[in-house]
């Protein structure tokens, strides 16, 4: 198998063990295991432990920042785009449980490595959803009188709510039902009044 796909591989049953047993169960010898290769075959993809999670990492942050830029592209109006990337990140949570493991637990927090990293995602995240709505608020299809910084802020939180609601069920809760009630009073609020 050739490098680069070994790899997206092993960084996808690495958040699989994750997401069933927490990072507190991840071992390089389960991550092997898993993969069906041997660990020093392992390291010859990775340095260790903290490389396959900053690889993770990565991951996490290209999904989510490319979502947000393909449905820009994609879709015309602020609502159809933050609708979107709602369902899509909702979606990715749920087949991806060690998602939202890797950002909540404070293991990952208590490394400033990783926790500098993450907290730039969300910047990034944000900023990409502020201007969303701008861009929205200036062919009036969102409302004039919103902070989009605050805006953007909600969007993200109805998100993380979900998904800290997810994990904390032992992923066992339906959270695209809820998530959508609380998407549309969102979407409601930034309707242009007048």
């Amino acid at each position: 198998m050739e490098s680069s796909r070994r790899k997206e591989q092993i960084i996808s049953i690495t958040l699989n063990i994750i997401g069933e047993q927490g990072l507190a169960g991840l071992t390089i010898a389960k991550i092997a295991k898993n993969a069906k290769i041997s660990e020093a075959a392992l390291y010859k993809h990775f340095k260790g432990k903290n490389d396959i999670l900053e690889h993770c990492i990565g991951m996490i942050e290209k999904r989510l920042i490319g979502t947000i830029r393909s449905l820009n592209k994609e879709e015309t109006t602020a609502i159809a785009i933050l609708t979107g990337i709602y369902n899509t990140h909702i979606n990715h949570i749920q087949v991806n449980k060690g998602v939202p493991r890797i950002i909540y637990t404070s293991e990952i927090h208590s490394q400033e490595n990783f926790r500098t990293r993450l907290f730039t995602i969300i910047e990034t995240y944000l900023h990409e959803i502020e201007e969303i709505i701008v861009e929205g608020q200036k062919v009036n299809t969102v409302s004039q009188v919103i902070s989009a910084g605050q805006a953007a802020r909600r969007f993200l939180s109805i998100i993380q709510f979900a998904a800290f609601r997810y994990s904390l069920s032992g992923f066992n809760m339906e959270i695209i039902e809820e998530g959508n009630e609380q998407l549309k009073e969102f979407l409601h609020t930034l309707e242009p009044t007048g």
